[in-house]
């Protein structure tokens, strides 16, 4: 496992909406909102933390795993690669909280999947109108199965 020379804070959030399955999420109308809400929900801030690949899905904090229990979602700061600005920009990754386990006294494992909507799709990508097409075996005449949708 390698592990990025990054260290930064990371922010532990509790009472959250955000689930796994996307079955409960926000739209937030700008990044602005989107990280006053987020630091609204902070609970927990641990600085100077080296973390592991974000593709690994596994992040070891130095904190003990009761002072973490009640998050269930967390935020982190991670440096653009390429980058070559004197100021280093960065992109803010967010996340949900699988589980927690005991390492030892200070040190907790978090399991973890990056929240691809919060993370890159609301401020990344450009939704434009779509086309859903549905085939029935019933009645297959072109148009018969039109119906305006608010996708």
């Amino acid at each position: 496992m390698a592990v990025t020379a990054f260290t930064g804070e990371i922010y532990f959030l509790k009472g959250t909406p955000f689930t796994p399955d996307y079955t409960h999420s926000i739209y937030f109308s700008s990044l602005a909102a989107q990280q006053s809400y987020m630091q609204s929900k902070v609970d927990r801030t641990l600085t100077e933390q080296n973390y592991v690949k974000t593709e690994s899905g596994k992040i070891r904090v130095q904190s003990q795993e009761e002072h973490i229990r009640d998050c269930n979602y967390m935020m982190w700061k991670t440096p653009v690669i390429g980058d070559s600005s004197p100021e280093p920009a960065y992109t803010w990754m967010y996340a949900f909280i699988l589980g927690i386990d005991y390492v030892s006294n200070n040190v907790s494992e978090i399991t973890y999947a990056i929240d691809v909507l919060q993370t890159y799709a609301l401020f990344n990508v450009d939704f434009k109108e779509c086309l859903v097409e549905r085939l029935t075996p019933f009645n297959d005449t072109i148009g018969a199965h039109i119906e305006p949708e608010s996708i």
